[in-house]
């Protein structure tokens, strides 16, 4: 006679695979937009200029099996996860000449269930980034004398100089008769109309006035 010896019961419960029921769907703890830019790098309102790099930081309450992010032109771009835990991520890209305006983006991402989470997109510290690959340009440069004939000026006259901006500058730098130091510079509350002073000295030497203008947006 053959005897079947088989598996005790409590084999079968020692080796049965276990499954987790999870309903919950996922969210983003963090969500946060950064711009390399040195001009305002670490506030809340940031610029980023061409050549400048803006990063996307993500962190979610639960591992994720995909975390995407939808820009302006509507293609998905899949963030890289840091670490192994599944649930803290980031995307790094360069600002390119063309971009203007302020930055959007839409996160799309499952936990590892397949759980679709909320679209998000809103940062969760408030920050945000505006880009500015655009230069500023002059619109009007004149110089101008106190003096009777205005192409003509003598000892204790004023030369003017003004000029305006296609939009608001940061601080331009300002050379007069060969002289930054002494000018008078102002501008309007917008930044966009500037006017440097300057008072001929009697030391002058008689020779034709020459200046320059150096100057960048809030961008830089």
């Amino acid at each position: 006679m053959r005897r079947y010896a088989g598996p005790f019961l409590g084999d079968h419960l020692r080796h049965r695979s276990r499954v987790a029921v999870d309903l919950e769907a996922p969210t983003l703890t963090k969500v946060e937009v950064a711009s390399s830019n040195a001009n305002t790098q670490g506030q809340t309102d940031q610029l980023a200029k061409a050549g400048d790099t803006i990063t996307l930081t993500v962190e979610s309450s639960e591992a994720l099996k995909s975390l995407s992010v939808v820009g302006g032109d509507g293609s998905p771009t899949p963030l890289t996860a840091v670490g192994d835990t599944g649930r803290e991520w980031t995307l790094s890209k360069p600002v390119e000449s063309g971009e203007n305006g302020e930055l959007s983006f839409t996160l799309n991402y499952e936990d590892l269930a397949g759980n679709d989470g909320s679209s998000n997109s809103d940062t969760t510290n408030n920050s945000r980034i505006t880009f500015d690959t655009t230069a500023p340009t002059l619109s009007s440069v004149t110089l101008a004398s106190s003096n009777a004939a205005t192409n003509l000026a003598k000892s204790d006259d004023t030369l003017t100089l003004a000029f305006t901006s296609s939009e608001p500058i940061t601080s331009p730098t300002v050379t007069l008769v060969g002289d930054s130091e002494t000018l008078q510079l102002s501008s309007n509350s917008e930044k966009t109309e500037w006017s440097a002073v300057y008072r001929v000295k009697a030391s002058e030497v008689e020779r034709e006035v020459t200046y320059s203008i150096s100057y960048q947006d809030a961008a830089g």
